[in-house]
């Protein structure tokens, strides 16, 4: 969706915390753990 245009990352962030009642989008998960151990917990 990002890539195509369609929205931005910052207001698909934030869909997926009103819709799943997350405290955090995964964006800024990812941005917080890091993507090496992200990687190796997937």
């Amino acid at each position: 969706m990002i890539e195509k245009g369609v929205t931005t990352a910052a207001d698909l962030g934030s869909a997926i915390v009103r819709s799943y009642r997350h405290s955090v989008d995964p964006l800024h998960l990812s941005d917080r753990v890091g993507l090496r151990r992200q990687l190796v917990i997937e």
